[in-house]
């Protein structure tokens, strides 16, 4: 085939021939048509439309609530979610911002693995230090949670460690690079107990309890993947002293702290009034209010 040539000033096409007719010449760069391929797609597109599809989702979860629940039983719902946000912005949130920090740094050291090992341990303490003082609590006459002791000393403590690790892992992946899986997880998270929510409750009761159990499902097998993926994304630990020592200890309470303090402040100003209000009018009227 003949040359063909052209002198526009913005496309060149030239050495057309059959045995390759997919190159082309475009502004000076040699270009070839390739397959599309998912990896192609910008990043920041991924986490645009995976925070949009996040936020449609915290909406979707007022439709399914209240789909499957009753006002009163939407109460005690918020209520208990109240108490596990307290749980978590007081004594968790400080030491997994903590350790967001200070990750890439450990996992170049090749301690990441060993930084997880000690949240573990530390998630289980603070599981224990919750079933303790929600069981005192519900002996006094402080706070009336109206639901089984069940609930109090067992799920509850299990749903901070689970709504932690379930939330943390992505997080964490995200700040190693694995952008795409952040987004993945975190959708998987909160659409798949959108979908087991409902299940649950059409097959036991639409009880508040039964949409615990449902979370705690399907927050179990969420933290099992995300968590084997992330701890896969680590370097091996490497053969060095343990920096994790009292000394360190020191470091993350004074970094949290303050932290601490802010948290249960800004608990108190956002989800604290919960508690007043049941006690004044009732679980009823306070699952329709949060609702509205």
């Amino acid at each position: 085939m003949k040359r063909l040539t052209t002198y526009s000033p913005t496309l060149i096409l030239y050495n057309i021939r059959a045995s390759d007719p997919k190159k082309y010449l475009f502004n000076g760069f040699n270009l070839k048509f390739l397959s599309f391929k998912p990896t192609d797609i910008p990043v920041s597109f991924y986490l645009l439309a995976g925070h949009v599809l996040l936020g449609l989702g915290q909406l979707v979860m007022i439709r399914v609530l209240t789909s499957v629940l009753n006002p009163a039983e939407i109460g005690k719902y918020y209520l208990l979610m109240s108490v596990i946000s307290w749980f978590s912005l007081f004594l968790v949130n400080p030491v997994t911002t903590y350790i967001s920090r200070h990750l890439y740094g450990w996992n170049s050291a090749g301690v990441a693995h060993i930084a997880i090992r000690k949240l573990l341990l530390y998630l289980l303490l603070v599981s224990l230090v919750a079933s303790v003082i929600l069981l005192g609590l519900s002996k006094s006459d402080l706070f009336d949670f109206n639901v089984s002791y069940e609930l109090l000393i067992f799920v509850i403590p299990l749903l901070i460690s689970i709504n932690t690790l379930s939330g943390l892992a992505p997080a964490l992946c995200n700040l190693l690079g694995k952008y795409r899986a952040f987004i993945l997880f975190c959708n998987l998270e909160l659409w798949g107990k959108l979908a087991i929510i409902p299940l649950f409750c059409f097959l036991f009761s639409p009880l508040v309890g039964t949409v615990l159990w449902s979370i705690v499902f399907w927050g179990v097998i969420i933290t099992i993947w995300s968590g084997n993926y992330f701890y896969r994304c680590l370097k091996k630990t490497m053969d060095i002293e343990n920096p994790f020592t009292s000394k360190m200890a020191k470091d993350i309470f004074l970094f949290s702290w303050p932290l601490a303090l802010a948290s249960a402040l800004y608990w108190g100003q956002s989800e604290g009034y919960r508690f007043i209000l049941q006690d004044t009018a009732g679980v009823d009227i306070l699952g329709k209010f949060v609702v509205a």
